[in-house]
């Protein structure tokens, strides 16, 4: 990478190939985190539906480990199939 930058006084320059890997890398990472908090917020919204049925009826751990579960595996199912999705993505660019 040290070749591709270019100083021009205290300005930092980079080839139109190095700002496109990066950019490239940062839209793939993006992917990744967009499923990660997609996860997290499924998991919580469970717990939070949970919690909220179990203060309505007074049962409150039963509900809200059943939303929990409920939650994180609807989470891991569109994760899942997501990941799937990206490997069946990449395969079909290799061929």
């Amino acid at each position: 990478m040290s070749a591709a930058l270019f100083f021009h006084g205290d300005k930092v320059s980079m080839g139109k190939r190095e700002k496109t890997k990066i950019l490239s890398s940062y839209a793939e990472s993006s992917r990744y985190m967009g499923m990660g908090i997609h996860f997290a917020l499924t998991t919580l919204l469970g717990a939070g539906g949970g919690w909220w049925l179990d203060r309505s009826i007074a049962t409150l751990p039963f509900f809200t480990l059943v939303g929990l579960l409920a939650g994180a595996c609807a989470g891991f199912y569109h994760l899942y199939v997501k990941l799937m999705e990206i490997e069946d993505r990449e395969r079909s660019a290799e061929k």
